[in-house]
């Protein structure tokens, strides 16, 4: 289910959420609880069904003991659904157990610290005669089962990302699954990238080590788990904490974190191309950031290998943070250098350079090829006036109209960023080179 009922209401927009006020208040009670005081005890969950109107209750008390088990799992405690019946009427026996309830209980079994991962067979023999369950289950299986996809991550124009459990191996793993749409070209952009990134080994470039095929004959590929967070989100929980503190001074470590991680990417970047590979879709949607320090970078199936000339012709890219020549096929190490001045733009400002798909392509204006190609943005410290101006000096650099006038290399952008927040980054002095 992933998430609660409650929420659902609210994420589609229901007219009427008021009604649901005391189930929402029921579920906030309960995770201060667990969050401030530790798990109360299978008994204690009725206490939280007090205050919900009787037609709600069965609804709200799936939700709790969804909740329940989630932190039951996260501390060790093991509990299962035969634990929790005869909480409330409705749950007299397994039989009357709701099939999103029971994936619940599936997925919580997977923590990673003290899950037991179990396979569909089990609930096969512990629910008989419950074909939804089982179809619900094998909808989060690949491969005959062995892969088993147990969080969104993130989501772009042709594909899904998910946290999944590689069954063979007994490790976390990040599939990428076509979206139906994007179904007929995804298992070509899948196999270039597996053939691409087999060639690069460093820490900050996320490799793939499986594809096929998954159900509704969607292709699919298996990477190592680089991270659980992916670097847009990481930009707007950095921006949502700055405008929750308006009245502090943005002193120069606010960015630092942010900083480090470009830097980081910049790095992985300049290693690919000296290999001769451009990435050509960088954005903050294809990395991801894990524990570790080193951020990673996905999706390589727009990338190309480049003559030795370091030029080529290649359409492709995210149009919110191409560069100019992209729009007519023109491709070089510089225009991944404009990508990651992108990147850091969305960094400093919270949003992209063209910001048109809040709610879908469909959003970007006609004249979006002429806005790319003039490079026409908004400049960084008028869309936030807090914005140091040595690090928009730098993002300026990095996004020149003309190649020639950006950083010739990622090395480049990341020496000045280094800078930057150095020690001694009072004396920092921007070079015009």
């Amino acid at each position: 289910m992933l998430i609660s009922l409650i929420e659902r209401f609210q994420r589609d927009g229901e007219n009427e959420v008021i009604p649901y006020a005391l189930w929402a208040a029921a579920l906030h009670r309960f995770k201060n609880d667990c969050d401030d005081g530790g798990i109360p005890d299978i008994a204690q969950i009725k206490s939280y069904l007090i205050p919900v109107p009787e037609n709600q209750t069965f609804g709200a008390c799936c939700d709790l003991i969804a909740g329940h088990m989630t932190y039951s799992w996260s501390e060790g405690m093991r509990n299962q659904l035969e634990d929790y019946l005869n909480l409330i009427p409705q749950l007299s026996s397994l039989e009357k157990i709701p099939a999103d309830l029971i994936e619940d209980e599936f997925l919580a079994r997977y923590d990673e610290s003290n899950g037991d991962f179990p396979e569909v067979r089990e609930y096969r023999q512990r629910f008989p005669g419950r074909p939804e369950v089982i179809q619900k289950l094998q909808s989060r299986c690949m491969n005959g089962e062995h892969i088993v996809k147990l969080r969104r991550i993130g989501c772009g124009a042709t594909s899904i990302v998910w946290k999944a459990f590689d069954h063979r191996t007994g490790h976390m793993v990040a599939v990428k699954e076509a979206i139906a749409d994007a179904a007929s070209t995804g298992l070509s952009l899948f196999e270039t990238e597996s053939a691409i990134t087999a060639g690069l080994d460093h820490l900050g470039i996320v490799n793939i080590f499986e594809t096929g095929r998954g159900g509704k004959s969607l292709p699919f590929c298996v990477m190592k788990m680089g991270g659980e967070e992916v670097f847009s989100a990481r930009i707007q929980d950095h921006h949502k904490k700055l405008e929750e503190h308006k009245k502090s001074i943005r002193k120069r470590q606010d960015w630092i974190p942010l900083l480090q991680d470009i830097i980081r990417i910049c790095e992985a970047v300049e290693y690919a191309h000296n290999h001769h590979i451009l990435h050509c879709d960088l954005k903050p949607g294809n990395l991801v950031c894990g524990k570790a320090d080193q951020p990673g970078i996905i999706d390589w199936g727009m990338a190309i290998k480049t003559p030795t000339s370091g030029t080529g012709k290649h359409i492709s890219g995210t149009p919110e943070y191409m560069a100019p020549e992209q729009v007519d096929g023109a491709v070089s190490v510089r225009s991944d250098i404009y990508s990651l001045g992108a990147i850091l733009y969305e960094t400093l400002t919270g949003q992209a350079p063209f910001p048109w798909t809040k709610k879908g392509i469909e959003n970007r204006p006609e004249e979006w090829r002429d806005l790319v190609r003039s490079s026409t943005f908004q400049i960084p410290r008028k869309a936030k006036r807090h914005i140091p101006k040595q690090l928009e000096s730098i993002c300026l650099k990095a996004m020149a109209q003309n190649p020639k006038d950006r950083y010739q290399t990622a090395a480049g952008l990341a020496s000045d960023l280094r800078e930057y927040i150095s020690p001694k980054a009072g004396k920092f002095r921007f070079r015009k080179k």
